[in-house]
């Protein structure tokens, strides 16, 4: 269902509405332009195609979404940027990911174990 016409429904577009959607919409701006910023560097773009990125993606967002309790932003290139650097990394991804189990073996295995030798 298309997230305008859900918010219209419930009364959400109504004027007392406005003002807390408002700093609503400030508070994600502050957080999510310069996080849209840093992934588009961290992934090789340029730092106002990230910009552009975040309010178009979040204008589409905002007027198509699933719902309105649905969240989306920026931070969904995060998985772009892992899958890319795991990809290019992956024997690095595979010894830490086998040095991890390691220990979690050890230290359970040792949890169970007493200390004191008891006669």
């Amino acid at each position: 269902m298309i997230a305008l016409l859900d918010a219209h429904r419930a009364g959400l577009l109504r004027r007392e509405h406005w003002m807390p959607n408002v700093v609503a919409g400030v508070i994600v701006g502050v957080v999510a332009l310069p996080l849209a910023m840093a992934f588009a560097i961290a992934s090789g773009a340029k730092p106002e195609q990230g910009l552009y990125t975040a309010i178009v993606a979040g204008l589409i967002v905002s007027a198509f979404g699933g719902s309105r309790l649905q969240i989306a932003g920026p931070t969904g290139a995060f998985i772009v940027i892992l899958a890319f650097n795991s990809a290019r990394a992956s024997s690095l991804v595979d010894t830490v990911g086998k040095r991890a189990g390691f220990f979690a073996r050890v230290t359970s295995d040792n949890q169970g174990k007493s200390t004191s030798n008891s006669s």
